[in-house]
């Protein structure tokens, strides 16, 4: 029947687990506001941390709105309607989804930006 949302999560060393132990105990984690604003960031597209040393973050960045990307093409190719009831709900400003909701942000965003430059 098709997923209406996908989530593609991102590792993030939190404290009390093994991984973060690890990387605090090499020290690769400084308990700054630096660390926790990098995890406040998990959500943004534009901003993320790589904790590995075979990644960069710019390149898990892409791979992420890669998928991200072939997920809307996907379900614009086999389930057209739901993109359509999609952008209406965002016209409307009654959106359903997650997705909905962070589409009309940063239209909003952009708008706003928009109006500022002019």
């Amino acid at each position: 029947s098709g997923l209406d949302e996908c989530v593609i999560g991102l590792f993030s060393p939190l404290p009390g687990s093994d991984l973060f132990d690890l990387l605090y105990g090499a020290g690769e984690i400084i308990l700054d506001a630096r660390y926790f604003n990098e995890i406040l960031m998990m959500g943004d597209l534009n901003r993320f941390r790589s904790w590995s040393e075979f990644i960069t973050g710019d390149v898990l960045r892409w791979m992420r709105l890669r998928g991200y990307l072939q997920f809307a093409f996907t379900k614009l190719l086999f389930h057209p309607g739901r993109v359509v009831r999609s952008s209406v709900n965002i016209v409307r400003g009654t959106p359903e989804l997650k997705s909905e909701r962070v589409i009309a942000a940063f239209i909003r965003r952009l708008f706003i930006r928009t109006r500022a430059v002019a």
